[in-house]
């Protein structure tokens, strides 16, 4: 993975970490998210498709994670 590649990826790690916690794997659950919309993104370099609405996807099934782990106050 070529520098600037890693750095970013340091980056949006850390701001991940820093995000506030909503339920306890929140952290983990918004990193692998992002990691998800940008391998949409990559993907849709090599061939072009409904990028947004893949991304919208991945978005609300975030949002509702993040509705049902706070909800339930879980820490898991």
């Amino acid at each position: 993975m070529p520098a600037e590649q890693e750095q970013l990826l340091e980056v949006l790690k850390r701001q991940c970490r820093n995000a506030p916690l909503r339920y306890g794997k929140y952290h983990r659950d918004l990193l692998d998210t992002l990691a998800q919309v940008l391998t949409v993104e990559r993907a849709n370099r090599a061939a072009p498709g409904n990028v947004v609405q893949q991304i919208e996807n991945k978005c609300e099934a975030l949002a509702e994670l993040v509705l049902r782990e706070g909800a339930t106050g879980r820490q898991v």
